[in-house]
């Protein structure tokens, strides 16, 4: 394999969060499996200032343009709102400019291995020889149904993506009475989409087996797969550690919408039935900034660093 692309929807370094540790752990597997091969990133940018963290094992780094504001918008009313044909983060990172790029790149350059990275990229899929493959990492219907449930304790119910929307649009998607039907049209909009793609794809890859297998059953996608991601300690801890058996730590960004919904989800279900049965006081810590507030532990939860 001589040549290896990921076009990805924000750049996969440096590994300041999940997702972005989970693409650099493919990019170097690849890089260990194929030593000799060239990785190409094709990355729309998030943070420039990030760029000089670029790893030794991406060769090259090109940069993706995001629609603007008038291609956004068109977007938006004509391919979600009216045919509903797109979710709403497929129409706010579409570009026909950016995909002749892709396209053009493909052709000349004619890459072994094209990663996808996210639904929210998929329609940037272009004709080549190589093997295609779309990274879902969740299932983003799926999340974004459980969220509803919880949807008044997170700080945007679509995500990293919604920076991406117009600020009109932006400022009316942040009003709570409207979040709760914009997440209810994003998730159903993404549950016929995640379909609807996976056959233009070799290998579909998720960081969840279960949601693989259940997806590889709901698609009969022949190449679906479920990949954790893996944990390396820098170094093995000499001795017996000392375990404080009343004390949880929650690891996560309290930014990221899944994360909050999750720990007020423990804090309301699970949190008071456990700290019930212990005999001392009992306290739960977010390994991050900004914990979720959570009616049921509020006085307990805080921040470590």
């Amino acid at each position: 394999m001589n040549k290896i692309v990921f076009i990805t929807n924000r750049l996969p370094f440096p590994g300041t969060d999940g997702r972005k540790n989970m693409l650099l752990q493919y990019i170097r597997h690849m890089k260990e499996i194929y030593p000799e091969s060239e990785i190409v990133n094709l990355s729309f940018v998030d943070e420039p200032k990030d760029l000089e963290h670029r790893p030794k094992e991406i060769g090259r780094l090109i940069r993706l343009s995001l629609p603007g504001m008038a291609e956004k918008i068109y977007n938006i009313f004509v391919h979600s709102l009216i045919r509903r044909r797109w979710p709403l983060q497929v129409s706010v990172y579409y570009s026909r400019k950016t995909h002749r790029q892709i396209r053009d790149f493909i052709r000349k350059e004619s890459p072994d291995f094209v990663m996808y990275d996210m639904v929210r990229v998929a329609e940037y899929w272009s004709d080549g020889k190589g093997r295609k493959v779309l990274s879902y990492d969740d299932l983003l219907s799926l999340r974004y149904r459980r969220q509803l449930d919880w949807f008044q304790y997170i700080p945007s119910v679509l995500g990293g993506f919604s920076n991406k929307l117009p600020r009109s649009l932006k400022r009316f998607a942040d009003l709570k009475f409207v979040q709760k039907w914009l997440i209810a049209f994003e998730s159903g909009m993404l549950a016929r989409y995640e379909k609807k793609v996976a056959p233009l794809f070799d290998h579909l890859i998720f960081t969840s087996p279960a949601e693989a297998h259940h997806f590889r059953k709901a698609t009969r996608h022949e190449s679906c797969h479920g990949i954790p991601m893996k944990v390396e300690p820098d170094a093995q801890p000499k001795g017996s550690r000392r375990y404080d058996k009343n004390k949880l730590v929650f690891v996560g960004k309290m930014d990221i919408p899944h994360n909050s919904s999750a720990a007020v989800y423990f804090c309301e279900r699970i949190w008071p039935k456990s700290s019930a049965r212990c005999r001392q006081p009992s306290s739960i810590s977010s390994a991050k900034a900004r914990p979720p507030k959570c009616g049921a532990c509020r006085t307990n939860i805080r921040a470590s660093s």
